[in-house]
């Protein structure tokens, strides 16, 4: 994970790689997918938790 400044903020970079075998190789392009927004998802969520001073989750999140 890196982190490095971005329009008065800090843009997180984050990799990871994993490899699918067996029947999940047919499904790796969904399952990437999936992946990806379930993460952007959560730093979504953290992001507003941090900006909130750390209180309760936001809505939906």
């Amino acid at each position: 994970m890196d982190f490095e400044p971005a329009d008065g903020g800090t843009r997180v970079i984050m990799s990871y790689e994993a490899e699918a075998g067996g029947i999940f190789k047919l499904g790796e392009p969904v399952l990437q997918g999936i992946a990806r927004r379930q993460t952007e998802h959560e730093f979504q969520t953290l992001k507003a938790l941090l900006e909130a001073g750390g209180g309760e989750a936001p809505a939906g999140g």
